[in-house]
């Protein structure tokens, strides 16, 4: 039987805090929707350097061939750490109580919305470091850098002049599907969807632009009006990434740089999602515990005086970029 102390036991508030998704996260959900635990403080994954090749056929009397690993870069990284945590006052419990038998259904209903609030904040973050992952460097809220990620050559172009997309003669889809094709060289091939991701003014560009434009509007029109989406261009799977953050000295920043695109090639190995299991006693899966992590914990405590009881969210998430040649990070305006 629920009652209004289980709503608040650890186990009940780790589900809850992993079954809400709170705000969007479209960068996270299309390039580092795999996820990769690890049962150590540091997350640990191998970095290709070189494509890789074509396997040749052996007698049946010959042993398997054996592969190199020069082709790799062993990478340790200590996992981030954001950990959130929230107040209830004995007010707000007391209301909570004096409900009867509906007390334990708002109770839940209030531990929802406040790791719901919790939650937004880490997820907003991690889709941030995903963003800054296309780039090839990872940065938290104070601008500290996480980890970095070497593209390969040709891999981070700069347009100039009439190249640049807002002018009339420069050739945005020839620039795309050149970009397709470097990625899938660099990746040997491990290319299953593009996607790319732009900034406000790029789109504005590329909805502009005479040579794309009517194409869009006889194509894509609606979808365009209804989610600001264009669909498939040149094979890419096209949109603009808006959202702003706030950072260290309180000023609003873009999410993605003005003037910039990133083309994508998701697939097997290419890129993940790494997290770390929570540096907490009573988490089950906490570090030592031999477990694999879940993507958030959650806890409540009581403190005395002030008299108060404690939320508290924690996750310890990395973007990985396995494949860097699987990206290229342009600066088209």
């Amino acid at each position: 039987m629920t009652t209004v102390d289980s709503v608040f036991q650890t186990r009940f508030l780790v589900a809850t805090v992993n079954q809400i998704k709170p705000v969007k996260t479209p960068v996270l959900d299309k390039v580092f929707a795999v996820k990769e635990r690890s049962l150590s403080s540091n997350i640990e994954f191998d970095v290709e350097t070189d494509a890789e090749g074509i396997s040749v056929s052996a007698p049946s009397s010959s042993p398997a061939t054996v592969i190199k690993k020069d082709g790799y870069d062993h990478v340790v990284v200590p996992a981030p750490r954001f950990p959130e945590k929230t107040p209830i006052t004995p007010a707000e419990l007391d209301k909570i109580r004096s409900m009867g038998s509906n007390a334990p259904m708002l109770a839940a209903e209030k531990v929802g919305q406040e790791l719901a609030k919790l939650r937004a904040r880490t997820d907003r973050t991690r889709e941030f470091m995903a963003i800054k992952a296309l780039s090839g460097t990872v940065v938290d809220g104070a601008g500290k850098t996480l980890v970095t990620y070497t593209f390969p050559n040709g891999h981070k172009p700069v347009l100039a002049a009439k190249k640049r997309w807002s002018d009339s003669e420069s050739t945005p889809l020839v620039d795309i599907r050149a970009w397709k094709e470097l990625i899938s060289a660099a990746t040997g091939g491990a290319v299953e969807t593009f996607y790319g991701f732009c900034a406000a003014d790029v789109m504005d560009a590329l909805l502009e632009h005479p040579k794309i434009a009517e194409l869009l509007k006889n194509q894509m029109g609606q979808q365009l009006v209804e989610t600001g989406r264009i669909g498939r261009l040149a094979g890419v799977e096209t949109e603009e990434v808006s959202g702003t953050y706030k950072d260290k000295d309180g000023n609003r920043v873009k999410m993605m740089p003005a003037g910039h695109i990133a083309i994508v090639g998701v697939g097997y190995g290419n890129t993940a999602e790494g997290f770390a299991p929570p540096e907490d006693f009573k988490a089950a899966d906490g570090i030592g515990s031999g477990q694999l992590p879940d993507l958030y914990f959650a806890k409540s405590w009581e403190e005395d005086d002030p008299s108060v009881l404690w939320l508290k969210a924690e996750s310890r998430p990395l973007p990985l970029v396995k494949r860097p040649g699987c990206i290229v990070y342009a600066k088209v305006l």
